[in-house]
């Protein structure tokens, strides 16, 4: 998976996939090991975008578990490092990258996972969360709500930002209930900000 840029947060998510497989006894890392593994990530953008969304974290990992076999053969050690990922689970990383992409995210997060997962359409992890009554137009809103939360901070949150010194670039990514997203780049924050107040409804 070294082709793809992930964060902090995704890199220990893809960890703790293939230590749900290892718990399932299965010796590949599929699309309902990275959900059982997003939902169990209680603090990541993904799962906040779950919860926020009304699903029950925990019965949705029970709901995945009922639904796959246990397999006979346990794993140990090396074994599970070397897990490969299924042509679905590989299908939704490419998908999250995608996504990132398109906002243009320098990184790929748990809520570009949780969009590859729902987009991916075919695996456990998408049957699940359909299920649950998130699709991918309510998934993408959501998670461009948390992202815009975030944006409106970035006015107060300079601590970060090299001191003395302006952004050459400025990212607006705006999502709709419809699942459209309208990506717009500035050269300036006050130019961001400004467009950002033009976009508000009541």
């Amino acid at each position: 998976m070294s082709d793809y840029n992930f964060t902090k947060h995704m890199n220990a998510l893809l960890g703790n996939a293939a230590g749900e497989a290892q718990t399932l006894n299965h010796e590949y890392i599929g699309t309902e090991h990275l959900l059982l593994a997003l939902l169990a990530a209680k603090e990541s953008a993904g799962a906040t975008a779950l919860h926020n969304l009304g699903v029950d974290l925990k019965a949705t990992a029970n709901r995945v578990v009922a639904i796959v076999h246990r397999g006979s053969r346990h794993l140990i050690g090396s074994s599970v490092a070397l897990l490969p990922f299924t042509s679905r689970a590989k299908k939704v990383l490419e998908l999250a990258a995608e996504e990132a992409r398109t906002w243009n995210h320098s990184s790929v997060g748990t809520e570009h996972l949780l969009l590859g997962l729902i987009a991916e359409g075919k695996g456990i992890a998408a049957q699940v969360l359909f299920e649950a009554g998130v699709g991918l137009a309510k998934a993408r809103a959501e998670v461009l709500r948390i992202r815009g939360t975030e944006l409106e901070q970035v006015r107060h949150a300079t601590d970060d930002s090299p001191a003395g010194e302006a952004p050459s670039r400025v990212a607006v990514v705006l999502g709709y209930k419809n699942g459209a997203v309208v990506s717009q780049h500035f050269t300036t924050r006050r130019d961001a900000i400004a467009f950002l107040e033009t976009q508000r409804r009541d």
